[in-house]
């Protein structure tokens, strides 16, 4: 592929572009139930890429699980570990920030790695929770503007979907 045809995100720009889709996908799930699991997949894939894009704002070789030969990348709890260290970074992560982050995580692991059954209900609902915290978590620690990641039409179609679940 020459350079003209290709794509070249950042880890906060590849966190965005997860955080559009699964908003797209939430979007999509109104008429396609199935799609809230790749919703919730992407949502959380946004969140672990936003862990790796402040580990690498730190220092770019943090976000290798071995930084001597760097081939791959941490885990999500890896990146947190390693935040949440004092001698590496002088990031804040709370207590409760930390357990909404695990706790994703082990609902995306259920959905990748097991066999699972997700009401449209529940599925909202953890898709908006967690929405939630992917806006508060991404405005904290990278001052990121979700409305301004997603575009105004689908960030105002989500939070109108949102409203209508409360109502």
């Amino acid at each position: 592929m020459s350079p003209t045809n290709a794509i070249r995100l950042s880890l906060l720009d590849n966190s965005h572009a997860f955080l559009r889709e699964a908003v797209r996908k939430a979007l999509a799930a109104q008429a396609d139930i199935p799609q809230w699991q790749f919703a919730i997949l992407s949502l959380v894939q946004s969140l672990e890429l936003s862990l790796k894009a402040m580990l690498h704002a730190v220092h770019p070789v943090l976000v290798f699980d071995n930084i001597d030969s760097p081939k791959h990348t941490v885990s999500p709890i890896q990146a947190l570990k390693r935040l949440e260290n004092p001698k590496i970074s002088s990031v804040t992560i709370s207590d409760s920030e930390r357990k909404q982050i695990e706790h994703a995580i082990s609902f995306r692991n259920t959905l990748m790695h097991s066999e699972f059954e997700l009401s449209p209900e529940f599925a909202t609902a953890k898709f908006f929770e967690m929405l939630a915290f992917v806006i508060y978590f991404q405005g904290r620690h990278l001052g990121a503007e979700v409305e301004d990641i997603v575009g105004a039409t689908d960030f105002d179609a989500v939070i109108a979907l949102a409203k209508n679940r409360r109502e």
